[in-house]
């Protein structure tokens, strides 16, 4: 598996200089103020490089150096790399499967930004770079597409909003995710578990059931919830009272509320995360890859939740949008993925209700069909995912 293998870290806060070695799963622990977040965001920071602020640099007269070894970029690992000029970018700085990356500033500028590559030719008698060169054109979309987005989940603020809200980079939401990793390492790794059945839908739904240490899901979100569903600010039970609901009750209504609204929104999490175990199986190969937008200046990258020979499948439990850009935004991303190569293609298992939902969706099924692509909603999907991976989730 390619991964981070090790990070040296100069002059950036409490980093003056630290050199580190990364495993599959690293834990940093130690005092306040000791640099474990730094590290974090040094690591998003070279994957996402922006300008800094004077208050990063530990030595205001020298430059905040990040340098990191990947390792395991396999020929099967280059061939996720969508857009061919950017493999054929990143291969020659890829000699037995390790690169290394550089990425610098010194000043607090987007100009002051260097981000450089290794030269695999001068090396020093341990194997590190000698010799850099600027990174050369498409590297960095190359970079992009083989590393995962960064993750960090910082200590919630509003729990209340955390848990009520279905926004994408909530706290919550990236714990659900991390829940689910394991299931996707397992899959990866042909880690599975197989009868004389074979492969069935109660198999994905109890890997989704449960972590590598065997705690469900469920548990492990029952207690969070169990935990952060009394809010410092309980002045609405006056109400309750003037309505004669006692203090106990107006409690549990406020956590069953809670509850409610956040299984409601993530039960259809699981579902999309089931289909694409389902996928994993029967193509091994299949995964997220994210493809260039050559047609607009936003987003940069089209995510393809999952890439099954040349199908990019957008797996929806459901889609109840309103928005009319949100038309656009799609037939733009429909359009990327046809550049880059792939049919689109839309599973949804559950349609919408609302008229100006249904009218979206509508729109979005022609928009499917002009660019060859294919649309399956409703018993429709649930019928594609058994005839592609033979699984039934039903």
């Amino acid at each position: 598996m390619h991964r981070i293998s090790s990070i040296e870290i100069q002059n950036f806060r409490a980093c003056q200089s630290v050199s580190l070695p990364l495993d599959d799963f690293t834990p940093l622990v130690g005092q306040n103020n000791v640099g474990k977040t730094t590290i974090l965001e040094s690591l998003k920071w070279l994957l996402k490089p922006d300008a800094r602020s004077s208050s990063d640099f530990a030595d205001a007269e020298q430059p905040i150096v990040v340098t990191a070894q990947i390792e395991g970029i396999s020929p099967a690992i280059l061939g996720l790399i969508p857009e061919p000029k950017h493999r054929t970018a990143i291969e020659p700085f890829c000699p037995k499967g390790v690169l290394w990356i550089r990425v610098s500033a010194d000043g607090t500028t987007a100009k002051s930004l260097k981000l450089e590559v290794w030269n695999p030719a001068v090396v020093e008698a341990d194997g590190k770079p000698k010799e850099w060169r600027p990174y050369p054109t498409g590297l960095p979309q190359a970079v992009s597409a083989i590393l995962p987005e960064p993750l960090s989940i910082q200590a919630m603020k509003d729990v209340q909003k955390d848990f009520t809200s279905v926004t994408a980079g909530t706290s919550i939401k990236k714990l659900i995710e991390e829940i689910a990793e394991p299931v996707t390492k397992a899959l990866a790794a042909n880690d599975l578990p197989e009868n004389k059945n074979g492969f069935r839908a109660a198999d994905v739904w109890a890997l989704l059931a449960a972590d590598a240490e065997g705690k469900t899901v469920a548990s492990e979100v029952h207690n969070q919830l169990k935990g952060h569903s009394v809010w410092d600010d309980r002045s609405h039970v006056l109400i309750y009272e003037v309505l004669g609901i006692s203090e106990d009750e107006g409690m549990r209504i406020d956590v069953y509320q809670n509850e409610g609204r956040f299984l409601y929104k993530y039960a259809g999490s699981f579902l999309e995360e089931a289909a694409k175990l389902c996928f994993k199986k029967k193509f091994p190969d299949s995964g997220s890859v994210r493809v260039p937008n050559n047609h607009g200046s936003r987003p940069k990258l089209f995510g393809v939740d999952c890439l099954a020979g040349g199908d990019a499948l957008e797996i929806k439990w459901r889609d109840a949008t309103t928005d009319g850009d949100h038309i656009t935004k799609e037939h733009t991303r429909m359009q990327a993925v046809r550049d880059a190569g792939y049919k689109p293609v839309r599973v949804m298992f559950y349609y919408p209700n609302r008229n100006q939902a249904i009218r979206i969706q509508k729109a979005l099924e022609s928009l499917y069909k002009s660019v060859q692509g294919e649309y399956h909603y409703a018993d429709a999907a649930w019928a594609y995912v058994e005839q592609r991976t033979g699984v039934d989730l039903l």
